[in-house]
């Protein structure tokens, strides 16, 4: 889905961290590759080698996540612009600390689904 949305949008990323999915021929998701499985103990920069190597020579990184452990996927408070996607409907059912809690961890929360102000950040830094 990433790279589908870096198509969408034409930004060329210089690396994706996701998991690689296996479609049907009805275009269904039928599987993915167990190696390369990405999920939440998983995602972050010290399980993956290749990032921190690529951080060395691009020190600045874009991190998006959606939700609140998604902000240790890369380390450091410096160089790192962590963006908080919440595609809930409304904020209904938030309690008054919710979005206090989401902006310890994130600089920024682009709400309602669209991650359209997401590829403008990129493009206008890139």
């Amino acid at each position: 889905m990433i790279e589908l949305w870096c198509q969408k949008f034409e930004i060329a990323p210089t690396r994706i961290l996701s998991t690689n999915l296996h479609f049907d021929a009805a275009g269904f998701v039928s599987g993915w590759d167990r190696d390369l499985l990405i999920h939440n103990f998983n995602k972050h920069e010290k399980g993956h080698c290749q990032i921190g190597e690529l951080r060395c020579g691009r020190p600045n990184t874009i991190l998006a996540g959606d939700n609140i452990e998604d902000a240790t996927m890369a380390k450091g408070r410096e160089n790192v612009f962590r963006v908080f996607i919440d595609d809930a409907n409304g904020d209904e059912g938030r309690d008054a600390n919710y979005y206090d809690c989401i902006f310890e961890k994130f600089d920024a929360i682009i709400k309602g689904g669209s991650l359209r102000p997401l590829a403008d950040i990129v493009k206008k830094i890139n």
